[in-house]
Formats: C-alpha cells, sequence, structure tokens
C-alpha cells in the first residue's frame, strides 16, 4: 500500500504537467498515457527498471492494461532514439520501431512510413463510432474542439482530389512533367486540377518514370521498400478493436507529433484540431501545448500540405546552398551551422537501430562573409555545400572565457525540410518547377536548448537560407 501511494505521488510529479491515466487498472494504478482517439493512445516509454517503474509506466502494468482491455488488437508505436528500457518480448513482439531523436521531428519520409503502418493496423476507412475502454481522464468542456471522429470527413483520397474539378491547364497531375507546375488548395478543401471528364483517374494518377520527378511515386517505393519490415505479427483475426500505443520518453513531443499526424493524414482533421485536442487530453489546464516544439509544429503542418494539398506527393531533393542572411545580429562573431541527415532515404532496408545521423554540412566563417549592413549580415559558401531532405540551421555564439572552455550564451535552432520549402509559392499552393527555394525563421520561432523555450541571449531578428535545386541530381523538374 505504501509502494503504491510512493508510486502514485512520484508518477504524478514526473508526469506533471502531463495528465495521468487512473482507469481499467485492477488495483487502481495510475498509468501516464492518454487516449487521443480511441484508436490512439499515446503513452509514456514503459520500463522494465524497477526504480524507474515508480515513476514510469512499469511494461508489465501496460501490457496488463492493453490485454485487459483491448485483447488482441493493440499493437505498440516505438519512436524512441535512446534505449527503450524494455525487450520486444516483454510485449509479445507487438512493437513497431521508428526511432528519432528527442525534441526534433522525424525526418519527413518517416511520417508516410508510420501513417502507412499504422493505418494498415487499424484501419484505413473512417472507423464506426466506438466506445472506448474507459472514461477519458477529462470530459470535453463545451468550448472544446471536436474529436469525434466519426462526424469528420476523410481525408481526400487522390482520386477525390481530382473529382468534380474544374479545369485548369496548369494545375493537372498527369504524367506530362511540363503540365505539372501548379497544385493550390481551393475553398472548398480540395486540390485544383484540370482534366476533361473522359480522362479516367486512373491514366491521370498513373507514375511512370517522368511523373516521378517531382511524385509520389519516390516515396510510394521507398514505403513499399522499408515498410514491409514495419508489419505486425498481428493475424488478420482480431476479435477486439484495435489500437495504436505510440511512445517515445515522456509521451508527448514525438508521440504527440505522430497521433496528430496521423489524424491530419488519414482522417482529415486540420491541424489546429489535432493539435489542440492532444493538448486537452495530455496536458494539465493552463501547462502549455502537448506539441510544443516548433520544428515539430512546422512537420505537422507539411503532414496537412502533404495529405490534404498535394495528393501525398513527396521526394527527397538535393539543393546546394547559396546564402545564408542574419538579420539585426546582436554579435559580429555568430556562428551559422547547417546540417542533414546522412543517407535518412537511402538505406537499403529498415531496421529498428536506423535511428539517422545528423551530419554538419556548414559552418560559418569570416571568409564567406560577403555583405554586411546595419539590418543584416550575409554568408556566401565558396565552395559547393550540398543539402539533402531535411535541414536544421542553428545559430550560436560562444563567449571567450579565462578558462578557455566554449561557453554558449545563446542558441536557437530550426528544423525545416526542402521539398516543401522549395516549391510551396504560398499557403495552400505548390509550383513544382521552381528551381530556387529559401527559409526563413525568427528568433522566436527557434527551437531552444533540448527543445524548450530557453535559448538565451537573443542573437537575432531572423535566419534566412537560400539555395538552388542541384541541377545534376536525378528527378529534377525540368521544362519539357
Amino acid at each position: 500500500m505504501v509502494a503504491q501511494l510512493v508510486s502514485y505521488y512520484l508518477r504524478a510529479a514526473v508526469a506533471s504537467p502531463k495528465l495521468l491515466y487512473d482507469h481499467g487498472m485492477p488495483n487502481g494504478e495510475v498509468l501516464d498515457m492518454a487516449y487521443l482517439t480511441d484508436e490512439l493512445l499515446i503513452s509514456a516509454g514503459p520500463t522494465n527498471d524497477y526504480r524507474r517503474s515508480f515513476y514510469r509506466p512499469a511494461t508489465a502494468e501496460l501490457k496488463q492494461y492493453l490485454d485487459s482491455n483491448h485483447k488482441d488488437g493493440w499493437l505498440v508505436y516505438n519512436f524512441r532514439a535512446e534505449p527503450s528500457g524494455y525487450e520486444d518480448s516483454d510485449l509479445d513482439n507487438r512493437v513497431v520501431h521508428l526511432p528519432f531523436r528527442d525534441h526534433t521531428p522525424p525526418p519527413f519520409f518517416y511520417i508516410p512510413l508510420f501513417i502507412e503502418s499504422i493505418r494498415d493496423h487499424v484501419g484505413g476507412a473512417n472507423p464506426a463510432k466506438r466506445t472506448p475502454p474507459s472514461t477519458p481522464p477529462r470530459a470535453p468542456s463545451s468550448d472544446s474542439v471536436d474529436t469525434d471522429t466519426s462526424t469528420r470527413p476523410l481525408a481526400p483520397s487522390q482520386s477525390s482530389l481530382l473529382e468534380g474539378i474544374s479545369s485548369d491547364p496548369s494545375l493537372v497531375p498527369t504524367t506530362d512533367v511540363s503540365s505539372l507546375q501548379l497544385w493550390e488548395r481551393s475553398d472548398s478543401g480540395r486540390s485544383h486540377s484540370s482534366g476533361s471528364d473522359d480522362t479516367s483517374l486512373a491514366s491521370q494518377m498513373s507514375v511512370n518514370s517522368q511523373m516521378s520527378q517531382v511524385s509520389q511515386a519516390s516515396s510510394q517505393s521507398q514505403i513499399s521498400r522499408i515498410s514491409g519490415s514495419l508489419q505486425s505479427s498481428i493475424g488478420s483475426t482480431v476479435s477486439a478493436p484495435r489500437v495504436a500505443v505510440l511512445h517515445c520518453k515522456a509521451g508527448k513531443g514525438r508521440s504527440g507529433l505522430m497521433g496528430c499526424a496521423f489524424l491530419v493524414a488519414e482522417r482529415g482533421w486540420s491541424v489546429k484540431n489535432a493539435a489542440d485536442s492532444f493538448t486537452r487530453v495530455r496536458m494539465r489546464p493552463g501547462f502549455g501545448e502537448g506539441v510544443s516544439i516548433q520544428s515539430q509544429k512546422r512537420y505537422l503542418n507539411y503532414t496537412y500540405d502533404w495529405a490534404q494539398v498535394i495528393a501525398r506527393q513527396y521526394r527527397d531533393i538535393k539543393v546546394d546552398l547559396d546564402y545564408i542572411r542574419v538579420w539585426k545580429p546582436q554579435y559580429s562573431d555568430i556562428v551559422i551551422t547547417l546540417s542533414d541527415y546522412e543517407n535518412d532515404s537511402d538505406r537499403a532496408e529498415y531496421s529498428p537501430s536506423a535511428i539517422p545521423e545528423v551530419k554538419k554540412r556548414y559552418i560559418s566563417s569570416p571568409e564567406d562573409l560577403t555583405n554586411e549592413t546595419d539590418d543584416y549580415i550575409t554568408f556566401r559558401p565558396k565552395e559547393t555545400v550540398s543539402l539533402t531532405g531535411d535541414c536544421r540551421v542553428k545559430v550560436k555564439h560562444v563567449v571567450a572565457n579565462p578558462f578557455s572552455l566554449p561557453l554558449v550564451d545563446g542558441q536557437g535552432d530550426a528544423w525545416f525540410n526542402l521539398f516543401f520549402e522549395t516549391f510551396r509559392v504560398r499557403e495552400g499552393a505548390y509550383d513544382f518547377h521552381n528551381t530556387e527555394g529559401m527559409f526563413s525563421v525568427s528568433w522566436s520561432h527557434m527551437d531552444g536548448f533540448r527543445g524548450n523555450f530557453q535559448k538565451g541571449m537573443w542573437l537575432c531578428e531572423r535566419v534566412e537560407v537560400g539555395w538552388r535545386v542541384a541541377q545534376s541530381q536525378e528527378g529534377t523538374v525540368q521544362e519539357s
């Protein structure tokens, strides 16, 4: 009894400002988790360690809950790049690994991988409304967002994006690359396209070698190559309603991002609805957002565009850095670094240990300083700097000290994806003929130390990164 009481208060302290879940356990234990919907359960990472089990969910407790409330219909998704804290066999090998580092977004291609896998598990169609296994920890308030998936429209399929849309030759997703110029979200919430009524949708959406230059072909082949090893060992006959259990370490940032991404892509939720719903069920009132890291929010918006604007088209693109511009720098010796994931989309196969490695590609130096005014400074690399896929820009200032040790008094960084920042011409509109791109982020929208809001000293007003699409890469869009 004493141990249970100590565990309760320790878990409450460690979980704070998150809500605890205290329903469905036989002895009244509390678990650090929450239902985002009745098919998505977000949990802190379980542990086999006896001492940690006083403040983290014990693996045995989590399994007991899942077996009791979801029978044979549960599957665990583990996003931890750090050690899991348990063995897959402890959860009957019902574990899908998709690891990426804490306080960051994943490489974007992870998101379609996850969505395809979880769709296979819980079902692609919007499921009928089911009664949750137990009462959520906090009832919806009258002004809370609607989380009823049974009345929410589905994300449009590729074919539905082409149905009932007026003709516009510049917007058609045909196999003729010269026509693939602009995709734009209309007021009705579907992408513009063209093509006569007698043109078959299958023909319009077929992906040949030309269309694959900037299309869903590369991401789909990538998914089909990797996701085979992500599939669950659960059989096709499952007697209980299926649920996906998403966990990282704390069950907040990484798990929240991926859970919201699934709702945006597969259930047609808006980004705001998904994020607000996660905050409401996971966080104590007044203690901040569930998905709070700016870069993770940015990738949730990318997911919305990918699923609901451009018909799930995506591929990693390669670019050459043109310039970095820092507006209103506080110091003259500010340092800018650019990094990307090393070979993140070139793996022959997926494995649980395939954690994406971050590789520094550029560090600013005084020799690259080409323009210095009262408003900004500009760095242009003297040698070619290539970036691929997902990139991180980091601003840092190091103070000299008597001990000759680096002392960072300010640091901010931001992750962004080159595909979306190159081809998006405005909100809801994409032009796949763009050959240049630019990403701009203000200091207030950068991530701080270990993903929090603390960035130390104010270093600049904003940072701007410009690039050109590499001409040598396979798949660059060319005018025919």
